[in-house]
């Protein structure tokens, strides 16, 4: 008598502690909504481009504004206040991470992208950034390109395109020995 008592009243316990666990309709996201996959404003994104100097074998990482074009050979430096300040002066000598984009690579991919605060943003909209390099060229080239038609720009290369070979003949990417003009990231 004492053990189905005993059985009873756990599952008279068990009933009332289920009945009193809240019940959600629906699950509540836990990131806030100006931070969910293509929140984030493109001028406060910056894209992590890893690239490998011709004639190098290091692996280096340059961190350029989403929607600015970029000039090789332009030496960029961390955005902040003091920036910001030499800006406004007329004294702004740099874009952003304190290293200078060499014009001469033999590959470049596409490593993150992260905003002006240092969050990184969803791989969705990481997938969607499109990046070109624009070869430097000179007045010859210029009106050969003219009589065939050919554009002075390489195709955009993406995340999903991996590690871009600049220096490879069987790549479409492949700058033929010319020099880089500039970088730029959509």
């Amino acid at each position: 008598m004492f053990n189905r008592f005993i059985i009873y009243s756990f599952a008279y316990a068990s009933l009332v502690f289920a009945a009193s666990i809240p019940r959600h309709t629906a699950q509540q996201p836990l990131l806030l909504p100006d931070h969910q996959a293509g929140g984030f404003k493109s001028n406060n994104i910056h894209v992590m481009l890893a690239f490998i100097e011709s004639g190098s074998k290091m692996q280096k990482l340059a961190e350029i504004p989403l929607n600015t074009r970029i000039v090789a050979g332009k030496l960029l430096c961390r955005w902040g206040w003091s920036f910001q300040r030499r800006a406004r002066l007329g004294q702004a000598r740099c874009l952003s991470l304190g290293l200078n984009v060499p014009n001469r690579l033999s590959a470049i991919k596409i490593a993150m992208a992260v905003t002006v605060e240092d969050r990184s943003i969803s791989l969705e909209r990481l997938d969607k950034i499109m990046c070109r390099i624009t070869p430097k060229t000179d007045a010859k080239e210029k009106e050969a390109m003219k009589g065939e038609g050919e554009l002075d720009e390489l195709p955009w290369f993406m995340l999903r395109d991996g590690t871009v070979e600049l220096e490879d003949s069987s790549s479409e990417w492949f700058l033929r020995g010319r020099a880089i003009q500039s970088f730029e990231c959509r």
